[in-house]
């Protein structure tokens, strides 16, 4: 049977784990993603690494998949929540790089992933809003992101390229009612 047992932070430890997951989705999901494949494998985990050591700024959290023995197991889904660094935009924090194994969706993860993300950013870094971009054209995403409490925005057409089909992106915003 396939689940998942825990959700966590991630750490300098899980890095590799993390990175192999970010190629992963990078490969499965082209069109989910601005980074391409190919640039992060010429950059490495710079980014992952970066959100792992700015525990101040940024926080990755992980689905670990369960063993038989109900322990650890595999990293299976992640999400990244980093706080703004200009001035006027430090009330705001960013979810990106949401992903989710193909064989673990489903069963919820997805959710306790946004809403460890958004407690982050409302209990650590003290934002009034969060802000993602999703593509268009991924429903169960979208569906997942209001049923959060997140709202649509707007609609960036044309806002990426993926093997010469133009991708339209919707913008969402939560605003915490209190900080």
């Amino acid at each position: 049977m396939i689940r998942a047992t825990r959700v966590r932070r991630l750490n300098e430890a899980d890095l590799e784990a993390a990175f192999r997951l970010r190629l992963e989705a990078l490969r499965l999901e082209r069109d989910a993603f601005c980074t391409t494949l190919e640039e992060a494998l010429e950059s490495g985990p710079t980014f992952l690494r970066e959100s792992l050591q700015a525990s101040d700024r940024a926080a990755v959290f992980g689905a670990f998949a369960a063993d038989e023995d109900d322990t650890g197991g595999a990293l299976v889904a992640m999400v990244t929540v980093y706080h703004e660094r200009a001035a006027k935009l430090r009330h705001r924090a960013m979810i990106v790089g949401m992903y989710v194994n193909k064989a673990y969706r489903g069963l919820g993860l997805g959710g306790q992933l946004v809403d460890s993300a958004l407690s982050f950013a409302r209990d650590e870094l003290r934002v009034r809003q969060v802000h993602l971009g999703v593509e268009a054209e991924h429903a169960a995403a979208i569906a997942l992101y209001e049923s959060r409490g997140f709202a649509a925005w707007g609609r960036e057409p044309a806002s990426g390229m993926d093997g010469g089909r133009l991708l339209d992106q919707i913008h969402m915003l939560k605003v915490f009612d209190s900080v």
